[in-house]
C-alpha cells in the first residue's frame, strides 16, 4: 500500500488490531453411530466447556465436548437422539466459553445446517411388486406375480412394507396411499428400471422429456396423482408424474414424508402441502416443471428442500418455484443445493424462491429458515410479509430478471455471499394491503458480502400503492461490490439516515436516478460512479479488480482498497469464505485480499463412510469457496451410490490456491443363496439351508440358517440374510407332487367277498357321476361274480375326475361224503365227508 493511503488511514483514525483471528466452526454432522450428538470441526484447535448461546431448532443442547489439539472430533450433545427423519440446523447467539489457544472467543454466526448421516431404515414388512405386465388378482409378492396397478399396491401397503415398481406407462391412475408407516417401518414405493436399485438421479435439463422405459410414470389424469394425505413416515422414490390437472403429490397434514428423485411436470401444483401440522418432511433429489400454480411448496418446521429444480420451458404461467409458507410455528425450514430457471417470456413474473407467511394476520410466523447454495436464473429471491423474519439467503446466484424483494415489513433478515447480474434490481422493497396497514417497508435486514453487477437498479421500490410507505429504514449494506449500475434509484425514495451502507464498492454508476440517497455512507469506494458523500472513511479510487470485465471482483495485490475499510464484528468472512481482516483492517469490498502465493485452501472431504450395497451415502466438502469432485460434479456435497468400495477425491479452490482431499465410501455386501429349488411328494418334509449371511429371516417367520419345511402345495420361501449391517434376499421354490391332481377323491368302497352264486351290493362316493368297469352308470351296482373280480368306478364332479377299484372275492367250496357203501342189515360203518371247514 502507498504512503498516501497509510496518510490516510491514520487520518480516519482507524484501530490497529492483531491479526489473530476468531475461530470459525463447521461441516455439523450427525454420524450414524452417535445419534445424540453433532459433530463439528474448527478452523483451529479450541477449548469449551459450555455451550450456551448454541441453538438447534428442534433439540436443546446438553453439553459440548472438544477434541485437544484437533480441528475435528468436537461435538455437542442433544436431548433427543436424532433420526434418520430429522432435517435441522444450528445457530450461534453468543455467551459460551469457545476460546482458540490465543483466548480469541467465538463469533456469532448465522444459520448453518446439520447434514445427518443416519441411514434410512430398512423396515421389516412384507416385499411387493407392480408391472405393467401384471394383475391385481396375484399375490404381489414377486416379479413374476406382480401387481398391475400402483393404486392396488398403495390401498394394500402397510408399516415396514415396499413396493417396487417397474418402469412403465401407468396411465392416469389417481394413487391414494392408504396407511402411514412408523420411525423404523416406512412404507416405500420405489420405482425402478428393469432390475431393483438400478436408477440413479437422471439427467435433469429444462424441458427434459419424461420416459417410461426409465422410470414409472403416470399420465395425463384428472385430479391428483398421488395423494400422501394425513400420513407419516412415507418414502416415495424414483416416479414420474405428468399432465395432472391438479397436484402431482399431494401431502396435506402429513410429516416425515420423503419424495426423493421425483420427476413431474404439467400439473397445477407439483408438489406440495397446505395446512397447519405438516413438518419434517423431505423433497429432494427431484424435478418440476411448468406447473401452473407452484412447484414445491412446504409449510410448518424442518422440512427440506434439497438438489430440486424447479424450472419453466414454455409460456406456462407458472406462479410458486419454490416456497415455504408461515405455519404454526414455520421454523427451521430448509432449501439447499437448488435450481430454478424461468424462461423470460413465461407469462408470470414467478415468484423464484419464496419465504411467504402468508397467514400473517393469523398468527403465522415464518423465523430461522435456510436458503443457500441455490441458483435462479431469470427469477428472484422473495421475503414477504412481517413475520418472515432472522431467516438466512446465502451462496445464492441470481442471474436475470430480478434480485431480492423484501416486501410488507420482512425484517431482521440476512442476506450474504449473493451474486445478482443482469438484473432490474439488486434488492426491491414494496409494500401491500397484504401489511396490514402497518404502512412499514421491511427493516433492519443486513445483505452483506454479496455483489451486484450490470444492474438496471441497485435499490428500488414497489408500484405506488394507497399509503404505501417511501423511506426505507435500518437496514445495512456491508461490505458489498456494485459494478456496472445504471441508477441508484428510479423511483423518488429515501434511503433514510437510518440505513447503512460500509466497506462497500460502487463501481461505474452511471445516476443516482429519482430517489435520495440520505444512508449514513462509511469507508464506501466510488469509482466511476456519482459524487462521493463526505461520510468518514470514503474514498474515490480505481479498485483494481482482478478482472472486473469477466467479473472476478477479487482485489488485485495493488488495490488500494486493501486494509481501507472499517472493522466490522458482524463480518468475519468474506465472499469467499476467507477470514475477515487478513491484514490490519478489513478491505473494502465482498473479497478480502490475501497472497495467492500463500496456501489459504486446506481442502476437507469429510470422514470415510460406509454403505450397504445400492445405498446412497452424501459426502461434504469444506475449506474453500469452490469444489471439484472425481466425480465432475462442483457442489460441496454430492450423492454416491458406488457399487463396490472407492475413493473420492475432491479438489477445493479460493481464489487461485487449491488443495485436495479424499474420502473413502467403504461398501459391505452380502449375497444370500438359499439353494436350488426341491421337488417331493405329498406330505414329505425337505431342509431348505441359506448361505452367505451372519443371521437370517424366512418368509415363514423362523430365523435359523437351515429350516424343515412340509408344504401341502408348491410353495415359495424368501429369507434376508444380514451381514455387516447389509441386507440380501433370495427365494426358493417348494414344489410337491400331489397324489391326486385333479382335486377330487372318488371311493369304490371297501373290499368284498362272498359265496359263489351270492350277490352283493358296490356303493361309490366322492363324485357327482360315475361309470363302472361294468358299464353301469350308478353310484350303486349289484354284481354276482362267478369268480374273484375287481371293479373300476369312476368317477367325475363337471370338470375333473379319480378313479378307484374295489375287490369281490368269490369263495367256492365242493362238498365229498365219500363213496356208497353196502352192508348187511345190523352191522356198522364209518362214513366220512371232506371239503368243508
Amino acid at each position: 500500500m502507498n504512503r498516501a493511503i497509510l496518510i490516510l488511514v491514520l487520518a480516519f483514525s482507524f484501530n490497529v488490531f492483531s491479526n489473530s483471528l476468531p475461530p470459525t466452526l463447521s461441516n455439523f454432522r450427525v454420524k450414524k453411530d452417535q445419534p445424540s450428538r453433532v459433530y463439528f470441526d474448527s478452523s483451529e484447535n479450541i477449548t469449551a466447556t459450555n455451550a450456551k448461546g448454541f441453538i438447534i431448532g428442534s433439540r436443546s443442547i446438553s453439553g459440548v465436548k472438544t477434541n485437544p489439539g484437533k480441528t475435528t472430533g468436537h461435538y455437542f450433545t442433544v436431548s433427543k437422539p436424532f433420526t434418520f427423519w430429522d432435517n435441522d440446523l444450528i445457530r450461534y447467539e453468543g455467551g459460551s466459553n469457545f476460546q482458540d489457544s490465543d483466548k480469541n472467543s467465538l463469533k456469532d454466526f448465522t444459520l448453518q445446517y446439520i447434514h445427518n448421516d443416519i441411514p434410512e431404515p430398512s423396515g421389516n414388512g412384507n416385499v411387493y411388486y407392480v408391472s405393467i405386465a401384471g394383475n391385481d388378482k396375484n399375490d404381489g409378492q414377486s416379479q413374476n406375480k406382480s401387481w398391475r396397478t400402483i393404486t392396488f399396491a398403495a390401498s394394500k401397503a402397510k408399516a415396514g412394507d415396499v413396493v417396487y415398481i417397474k418402469a412403465g406407462d401407468y396411465g392416469n391412475e389417481r394413487v391414494v396411499i392408504n396407511n402411514s408407516g412408523s420411525k423404523t417401518n416406512p412404507i416405500k414405493f420405489i420405482g425402478y428400471k428393469t432390475s431393483i436399485g438400478d436408477v440413479g438421479l437422471l439427467e435433469r435439463s429444462v424441458g427434459m422429456k419424461f420416459d417410461s422405459k426409465k422410470l414409472p410414470l403416470l399420465l395425463n389424469g384428472q385430479g391428483t396423482a398421488i395423494s400422501c394425505k394425513n400420513k407419516s413416515f412415507v418414502i416415495i422414490r424414483n416416479i414420474q408424474i405428468e399432465d395432472y390437472s391438479e397436484y402431482g403429490i399431494n401431502f396435506d397434514n402429513s410429516y416425515y414424508v420423503i419424495i426423493d428423485k421425483v420427476y413431474i411436470q404439467k400439473t397445477k401444483w407439483a408438489i406440495r402441502t397446505i395446512d397447519d401440522d405438516s413438518t419434517n418432511n423431505r423433497i429432494i433429489n427431484s424435478y418440476v416443471a411448468n406447473s401452473s400454480q407452484t412447484g414445491v411448496e412446504v409449510m410448518n418446521n424442518n422440512n427440506l428442500i434439497d438438489n430440486t429444480w424447479a424450472v419453466s420451458s414454455y409460456k406456462s404461467s407458472m406462479d410458486y418455484y419454490l416456497i415455504i409458507r408461515g405455519g404454526n410455528k414455520g421454523k427451521n425450514n430448509i432449501i439447499r443445493n437448488c435450481y430454478v430457471n424461468r424462461i423470460l417470456n413465461d407469462s408470470h413474473s414467478g415468484h423464484g424462491i419464496s419465504l411467504k407467511a402468508d397467514q400473517h394476520l393469523n398468527g403465522y410466523s415464518l423465523e430461522h429458515n435456510l436458503i443457500e447454495n441455490c441458483t435462479i436464473i431469470g427469477s428472484k429471491i422473495e421475503l414477504r410479509h412481517r413475520p418472515v423474519q432472522n431467516n438466512v439467503v446465502r451462496n445464492c446466484t441470481l442471474d436475470g430478471h430480478q434480485g431480492i424483494i423484501i416486501r410488507d415489513g420482512a425484517s431482521y433478515n440476512t442476506i450474504e455471499n449473493v451474486t445478482i447480474s443482469n438484473a432490474l434490481f439488486f434488492v426491491k422493497w414494496y409494500e401491500t394491503d397484504e401489511n396490514g396497514g402497518k404502512n412499514e417497508n421491511g427493516h433492519h435486514n443486513i445483505i452483506k458480502n454479496s455483489i451486484g453487477y450490470n444492474i438496471k437498479t441497485l435499490f428500488d421500490v414497489g408500484s405506488n400503492e394507497s399509503g404505501q410507505e417511501k423511506i426505507i429504514k435500518n437496514n445495512s449494506f456491508l461490505n458489498c461490490t456494485f459494478h456496472n449500475i445504471e441508477n441508484v434509484y428510479t423511483s423518488s425514495i429515501d434511503i433514510d439516515n437510518t440505513n447503512n451502507i460500509t466497506n462497500s464498492i460502487f463501481s461505474s454508476v452511471k445516476s443516482i436516478g429519482g430517489g435520495k440517497l440520505s444512508a449514513t455512507q462509511t469507508y464506501n469506494n466510488y469509482y466511476k460512479s456519482f459524487n462521493k458523500p463526505n461520510g468518514t472513511g470514503n474514498i474515490n479510487l480505481d479498485p483494481k479488480f482482478k478482472n472486473g470485465s469477466k467479473a472476478d471482483f477479487r482485489l488485485d495485490s495493488k488495490s488500494s482498497l486493501i486494509d481501507s475499510g472499517k472493522k466490522i464484528s458482524d463480518v468475519t468472512l468474506d465472499f469467499g469464505g476467507s477470514n475477515r481482516p487478513q491484514g490490519s483492517s478489513h478491505d473494502i469490498g465482498a473479497f478480502e485480499y490475501h497472497d495467492d502465493s500463500k496456501p489459504t485452501v486446506k481442502a476437507d472431504a469429510g470422514e470415510d463412510q460406509t454403505i450397504c450395497q445400492g445405498e446412497l451415502v452424501t459426502l461434504t466438502a469444506s475449506g474453500g469457496s469452490t469444489y471439484k469432485w472425481s466425480t465432475g460434479e462442483t457442489t460441496a456435497s454430492i450423492e454416491v451410490s458406488p457399487e463396490a468400495t472407492e475413493t473420492y477425491k475432491v479438489k477445493v479452490k479460493e481464489g487461485s490456491i487449491t488443495d485436495e482431499d479424499s474420502v473413502t465410501v467403504t461398501v459391505n455386501t452380502v449375497k444370500v443363496n438359499a439353494g436350488p429349488d426341491v421337488i417331493i411328494n405329498e406330505g414329505e418334509d425337505t431342509i431348505l439351508t441359506a448361505k452367505g449371511g451372519d443371521s437370517y429371516l424366512w418368509s415363514n417367520g423362523e430365523t435359523t440358517k437351515s429350516i424343515t419345511v412340509t408344504p401341502s402345495v408348491t410353495t415359495d420361501y424368501t429369507v434376508t440374510a444380514t451381514k455387516n449391517g447389509c441386507e440380501d434376499t433370495d427365494t426358493v421354490q417348494v414344489k410337491v407332487n400331489v397324489s391326486n391332481p385333479s382335486g377330487i377323491v372318488v371311493n369304490a368302497g371297501s373290499d368284498q367277498s362272498i359265496c359263489s352264486g351270492e350277490r352283493v351290493t358296490l356303493i361309490a362316493s366322492g363324485a357327482s357321476s360315475y361309470i363302472w368297469s361294468s358299464g353301469a352308470t350308478t353310484a350303486s351296482i349289484t354284481v354276482n361274480p362267478t369268480s374273484t373280480h375287481s371293479y373300476t368306478v369312476t368317477g367325475t364332479d363337471g370338470t375333473s375326475s379319480a378313479t378307484d377299484d374295489v375287490m369281490v372275492t368269490v369263495n367256492k367250496v365242493t362238498a365229498n361224503a365219500g363213496s356208497d357203501v353196502t352192508i348187511i342189515e345190523g352191522e356198522n360203518t364209518i362214513l366220512t365227508a371232506k371239503g368243508g371247514d
